[in-house]
């Protein structure tokens, strides 16, 4: 009796072990819908719920907060509605509320079936962002220091060229949202896939992508002069080095989302 208990148990809450405190932690702080979503789209993806169980397990991820739509961080003029701090990923409610439905731009796409899910991007991106934090920091450390150094070595009063140091500072940062943009992509992907039981094929790839309220960035990726490699037969987004200076291409000349 205690073994059918426990079992029962199990396949009622399939969630990895490393992320319990955050669903038991979200019931406490939040009301049960938005908790729920949260849980839900975790789950949708298994790439992103291995990713979160994974970072827990190795303190890097400390739970989710939602946040009144007050609490929006207010960055060179754009609201974040979605971040990160010290391990913690922060969402407002009204992000939530508006990811829990479909973005119908199109009038000619099917929004009955194949629908995206908003909320794995998100959560995808951001704890993509937590995972390389410490290596990105490590890297613009690096830099400082090398330039540091080279303004060391002359007088004090001979200026000194920041601009290929400065450059380079702000490509790895870049580079780091392009790769986190192509993760958040993939988990997309892959929680339709696992929506759907099956592998999806050119058509629904390119559904998915017309559909995603953050599409704008992967879809001027994928157009000449630089493009990102959709990889065959996945139809995922390579995390090479091409297809990340494809994105970051682009993110370099438009505004970043509600999320970072």
């Amino acid at each position: 009796m205690i073994l059918f208990l426990a079992l029962a148990m199990m396949a009622a809450d399939p969630a990895p072990a490393e992320l319990r405190p955050t669903f038991d932690a979200l019931r406490q702080q939040t009301d049960a819908i938005h908790g729920r979503r949260i849980k839900q789209a975790i789950a949708a993806s298994p790439v992103l719920s291995r990713r979160l169980a994974a970072l827990a397990k190795n303190g890097i991820f400390k739970g989710i907060v939602v946040k009144p739509p007050e609490a929006a961080l207010d960055r060179i003029g754009l609201k974040l509605r979605a971040w990160r701090t010290d391990g913690t990923i922060f969402i407002t409610s009204d992000l939530l509320d508006k990811l829990a439905t479909p973005d119908r731009r199109f009038r000619t796409l099917d929004y009955s079936r194949n629908n995206p899910d908003d909320l794995v991007m998100v959560l995808a991106f951001l704890a993509a962002k937590l995972d390389s934090q410490v290596a990105l920091e490590k890297t613009q450390s690096d830099m400082k220091l090398a330039f540091q150094a080279e303004v060391a070595k002359g007088p004090s009063d001979t200026p000194v060229d920041a601009t290929s140091v400065m450059k380079s500072f702000m490509e790895s940062s870049i580079n780091d949202d392009a790769r986190a943009y192509i993760i958040g992509w993939n988990a997309v992907f892959d929680a339709a896939e696992n929506s759907a039981g099956q592998k999806l094929d050119l058509k629904d790839f390119a559904d998915l992508v017309m559909k995603m309220r953050y599409n704008k960035p992967l879809l001027a990726s994928m157009q000449a002069p630089v493009d990102a490699i959709v990889t065959p037969p996945t139809l995922r987004f390579g995390l090479d080095a091409h297809s990340i200076h494809a994105i970051a291409t682009v993110l370099g000349n438009q505004q970043m989302p509600e999320f970072k």
